[in-house]
């Protein structure tokens, strides 16, 4: 059994460095008894933040971020676990202790780590393993074995294919629009929905909880059905003390192919809405090449990657790009063109007035040669 909780499960890196914690896994049990006995209580004056009491504000009213990143001695951003940062399809998370605002996950960490996770763990009748604490995914699962992972809806929204965009969630209208996406999600993927969810999701829910609730689900369903790969982290760090949202850095979602045939048309517009991945080759049944387009908000920068065997051809179609290199930093605009080889690292960042589009195609073994032959052009083109 696999469950999904809308909370983080892990701790900041730095955090745990200075807290002197190896392993968030063997850490939990303990936090809220012993020298941790007020570990889940926030912080209610900024003197009273430390180590061993890191969640703050109790209440608003004169409080500052500034305050938090003092009292624990790290700068914001080492606030920030790995999995938090900005993505180029989502913004950055808030950190972890901070408890005040609408976007804040602390109060969240609190009861779940607390009132879920330390019971659940306890529980001799239970036997419970943490992704990705426990190791990867698909070796966790065994018979009465309840996994649990972090699954963040934001995350998910990209995966499934739909569009929060600006009209976010708070309203019933959006969330009626975005549940139409859901809907069209479930039918292309078999899902069999009961007549009162199919309901919900048109209409919207009676609650943005509700409807977080529901993308959480689709979005396990889709890594679980192996359309979006776990995104197992590498780092050791991560798999110790911060953990990771299930499905981020993952592959693009798997697309039916086409049935095949000689050629296939499409446009970006028709491949998906607002920022992130356009899966041009499974849509089109490319086979021969890689290639898909995507879609960076301006501001973001992208994820730093290099590749085993492939080398990347990236197209600017539109926006402004930065290709940061090793030894090099070059900026182009529409029309430009970079070719990195496998095994060079690169990270692109938005940095024009608008979106940055991409078109990136990916290859190896080497240039085919000129295999061009002349075609009758009496028998191209319709009829008529």
């Amino acid at each position: 059994m696999l469950v999904g909780f809308d909370f983080p499960i892990g701790l900041p890196a730095a955090y745990a460095e200075r807290a002197g914690i190896t392993s968030f896994r063997e850490a939990l049990p303990e936090l809220g008894r012993g020298s941790w006995a007020r570990f889940f209580e926030p912080a209610e004056r900024p003197e009273e933040i430390s180590l061993h009491r890191p969640f703050y504000p109790r209440r608003g009213g004169g409080t500052r971020h500034e305050h938090l990143r003092r009292g624990l001695g790290l700068d914001w951003p080492a606030l920030l676990r790995a999995c938090d940062r900005a993505t180029p399809t989502r913004r950055v998370a808030a950190p972890i202790f901070w408890t005040l605002g609408g976007q804040q996950v602390g109060k969240g960490a609190i009861v779940g780590w607390r009132d879920a996770l330390q019971p659940a763990l306890n529980d001799p009748e239970l036997d419970v393993a943490l992704w990705p604490f426990d190791g990867p995914l698909e070796e966790l699962f065994a018979p009465g074995r309840v996994v649990i992972a972090e699954t963040y809806p934001t995350e998910f929204h990209a995966h499934l294919g739909v569009d929060v965009g600006r009209a976010g969630k708070r309203q019933r209208p959006a969330r009626a629009e975005t549940g139409a996406a859901l809907l069209m999600w479930s039918r292309r993927r078999g899902v069999e929905l009961e007549p009162e969810l199919e309901e919900e999701l048109r209409t919207g829910f009676v609650s943005d909880d509700a409807f977080d609730a529901v993308v959480g689900l689709f979005g396990m369903l889709n890594v679980m059905m192996k359309y979006r790969a776990p995104g197992e982290p590498d780092d050791d760090r991560v798999r110790r003390i911060e953990g990771w949202m299930l499905g981020q850095g993952g592959d693009v979602d798997v697309l039916e192919m086409p049935e095949p045939r000689g050629w296939s048309f499409s446009s970006l517009d028709e491949l998906g809405d607002g920022p992130g991945f356009r899966k041009i080759r499974q849509a089109l049944g490319v086979t021969a090449f890689g290639v898909n387009a995507i879609v960076i908000p301006r501001g973001v920068t992208g994820r730093p990657h290099y590749h085993d065997e492939q080398d990347e051809l990236y197209f600017v179609h539109a926006g402004r790009a930065r290709f940061e290199l090793p030894g090099e930093t070059r900026e182009l605009g529409p029309g430009g063109l970079c070719h990195v080889e496998s095994t060079t690292p690169r990270v692109v960042t938005s940095v024009g007035d608008e979106d940055l589009v991409l078109l990136v195609v990916g290859a190896k073994d080497g240039y085919v040669g000129r295999d061009g032959h002349l075609a009758n052009p009496g028998k191209l083109g319709s009829d008529g």
